[in-house]
């Protein structure tokens, strides 16, 4: 389980659970179909209704629970074969020793691949034991490295038992995530099973460069490739030390991006933190949003620019959706900074290229100025984006605000007059009806949007953009 995860079908124990819980959701599968048969009857008097619509659901959700189990394992299979093409080069070194070889099949594996990190003997026919290699290294060498390989043997175990799990109650979650329509279910599931099955390759890569070190110092480095580097003799120091300093990191490494992110994501059973990926996601497109806009503007190209902008608005429609979902599933009320923050690339950029502060909100509506009073009424001046005030009339009007209560500024294209004591219930009413569009700035031949709250030059306006007038920095 530390160089090669074997395949979950093999385990008669996971093959029989996950027979239980696809039976459960079949169970659930032939009840959503009856029910969705009584909607493809009702809904045939609608002409614009898919009818078959509840039953293609159905149809969906029953395929995807057969090939769960068959879709990981296709996952282990591909992981498998990465994991090979890693280790092929120290493969091929240890078959030459002429003694054990590696075959990685899971089939007694685990000490071979534990004792070439420390010596080369562990390849012999009749190898000596882990400790009887270490012992001469000292006793503080052999206690620290033998606590190292203790935990990363039960972050091993710890990873082939989440991805068990996860595998068995693969019916149950796509047929639930199919018949309540609930997207984050399908996300976290496949982020934390993708998570656990490709950090093999973490530790495949760990591996590789140990016994690299190992077979340099013992002067049994191959000719070529990568086991021909003297890995060993970084700073003169010696292999056992280097590869000490190696597992402890893999433990570091283990427990920041594995241990902490499938604990989080376990304390959501029914979305698995979903909502908590596709704000990741978010992330990442905003720092490429951001990248794109910096490689525009240093190379004055335009279409970049647009490219970025795009990504941008996809990234701010994303993160709405994760932090609606957020919300709903209540884990939002858990986080410490509910703000989005930019990635890890996003800060980077922030460094090379400093930008200036970001905007975090754009007032699209306001009271403005003090109210006045005309003809025993007094008003208040409400500030909207220019070329809006039919749409804001609309809106106002649907939020039950009497017409006489609304007024228009002959004067200005860009404020409205209402009622004193309707102001403040129309300032929310348009905030809430221009909540989905994108404000931008006039600034000479261009336009400027916020990525990420960086206000950005592009050479057109948004779809679905609101003038918020000219830029003033």
């Amino acid at each position: 389980m530390f160089l090669y995860t074997p395949y979950l079908h093999s385990h008669p124990w996971v093959h029989s659970w996950w027979s239980w819980t696809f039976w459960i959701s079949f169970g659930l599968l032939f009840a959503a179909t009856v029910w969705a048969g009584i909607k493809v009857f009702t809904a045939s008097a609608d002409p614009g209704k898919d009818m078959w619509k509840p039953l293609k659901v159905v149809g969906v959700a029953l395929v995807s629970a057969l090939v769960s189990l068959w879709a990981v394992d296709f996952l282990i299979l591909l992981v498998n074969k990465m994991g090979a093409a890693i280790l092929t080069d120290a493969v091929k070194q240890v078959a030459s020793l002429g003694g054990k070889q590696i075959a990685l099949n899971g089939q007694d594996d685990g000490a071979l691949a534990m004792g070439l990190l420390f010596s080369s003997d562990a390849a012999l026919k009749n190898p000596p034991a882990l400790y009887q290699m270490l012992v001469p290294q000292g006793l503080f060498l052999l206690t620290i490295i033998m606590i190292e390989i203790l935990v990363l043997a039960l972050f091993a175990m710890a990873r082939f038992f989440v991805l068990c799990v996860l595998a068995v109650a693969a019916p149950l979650y796509f047929v639930g995530a199919s018949l309540t329509s609930r997207m984050e279910t399908l996300v976290g599931w496949w982020a934390l099973v993708a998570r656990t099955v490709f950090f093999q390759l973490v530790y495949a890569v760990a591996w590789n460069f140990c016994v690299s070190v190992r077979f340099a110092e013992e002067g049994k480095a191959a000719s070529s490739g990568p086991l021909a580097s003297p890995s060993a003799a970084f700073f003169g120091a010696k292999a056992t030390f280097i590869e000490m300093v190696i597992l402890l990191a893999l433990i570091y490494v283990t427990w920041k991006f594995w241990a902490r992110p499938t604990w989080t994501a376990l304390k959501e059973p029914a979305t698995l933190g979903g909502a908590r990926v596709i704000l990741s996601a978010a992330a990442l497109a905003s720092d490429a949003s951001r990248v794109l806009g910096l490689v525009s503007k240093t190379m004055h190209d335009p279409g970049i620019g647009a490219a970025g902008i795009k990504l941008g608005e996809y990234a701010g429609r994303l993160r709405r959706r994760g932090e609606d979902l957020l919300r709903q599933s209540g884990a939002g009320e858990k986080t410490r900074n509910r703000r989005f923050e930019p990635g890890f690339f996003g800060k980077v950029i922030d460094r090379v290229a400093p930008v200036p502060e970001r905007i975090r909100s754009v007032e699209v509506a306001r009271v403005e100025g003090k109210p006045f009073e005309e003809n025993g009424v007094t008003w208040s001046a409400v500030r909207i984006p220019e070329g809006e005030t039919q749409n804001a009339l609309k809106a106002l009007k649907g939020a039950g605000i009497p017409d006489a209560a609304v007024r228009v500024d002959l004067n200005a294209t860009d404020v409205i007059l209402v009622a004193h004591g309707y102001a403040s219930r129309a300032v929310q009413v348009l905030k809430a009806a221009f909540k989905k569009r994108i404000p931008y700035w006039t600034d000479g031949n261009y336009f400027v949007v916020l990525q990420d709250g960086i206000p950005v030059h592009v050479p057109a306006p948004p779809d679905n953009g609101i003038n918020m007038g000219r830029w003033r920095q």
